[in-house]
């Protein structure tokens, strides 16, 4: 695996721009997931959308594994996690490239018109207030408002500037360049006003890497995001 610096930083809450989480579904089995991967890269790198600071979040499934190539960064728990999203939706099966706009809104990862579309509209929303902090290697995230009733607190690291060489499967021979790539995905909470001190274990050894605070409704909602760099 290969690895190579990011180019831009995210910009900072403070920055007055909503946060908006985009999860992507993704995996290096797939041939019609690169050009998601650049779509949602490009989002990150660029932040096109006025009002709204993406924040990204790709996630490797991993129900393309026996179909060539094992993808290094795949879960079983991402593949859940977009199962539990299509159920809520009422819909049969799940595909690649999906993403999925602060827990709603489901679209081809590809199509980048429609994903802005989908940030333009989420920024829109009311958000609770969220912080994070880090110093060393713990986190302290910060609930500023009163969450919804159910609600939970939610916790991402992830790795930028990824790069795998594919030597099997569809994109056999392919060099793939990643968004930011979810490598650490756990429910902290339930959500309540105030700070919270997760653990986030030694840093990889990727050019950047970050942590994504978020509020999940019980619904399924995105209703609160934070990203710090570590």
């Amino acid at each position: 695996m290969l690895t190579k610096p990011e180019l831009n930083r995210p910009e900072p809450a403070s920055s007055g721009r909503v946060p908006v989480v985009v999860e992507l579904f993704s995996s290096e089995g797939c041939s019609s997931c690169p050009p998601a991967d650049e779509a949602l890269r490009a989002l990150d790198e660029e932040q096109p959308v006025d009002g709204a600071l993406v924040i990204p979040l790709e996630l490797h499934v991993d129900y393309w594994n026996d179909l060539g190539w094992a993808d290094p960064f795949s879960s079983p728990d991402y593949s859940a996690r977009q199962e539990t999203y299509s159920s809520r939706a009422g819909r049969r099966g799940v595909f690649t490239p999906e993403a999925i706009v602060d827990g709603h809104g489901s679209i081809v990862g590809s199509n980048r018109g429609g994903l802005a579309d989908l940030v333009r509209d989420a920024a829109k929303a009311t958000h609770v207030a969220l912080q994070i902090q880090i110093t060393g290697d713990k986190a302290t995230i910060s609930v500023g408002d009163d969450p919804p009733k159910g609600s939970a607190l939610w916790l991402a690291l992830t790795d930028v500037g990824l790069e795998t060489h594919v030597a099997a499967g569809e994109n056999l021979g392919r060099t793939l360049r990643h968004g930011p790539v979810v490598r650490r995905l756990v429910r902290v909470a339930d959500a309540s006003r105030g700070a919270s001190v997760v653990d986030l274990g030694k840093r990889s050894d990727a050019p950047k890497s970050r942590a994504v605070a978020f509020l999940e409704a019980n619904d399924g909602s995105i209703v609160g995001a934070a990203t710090a760099e570590r």
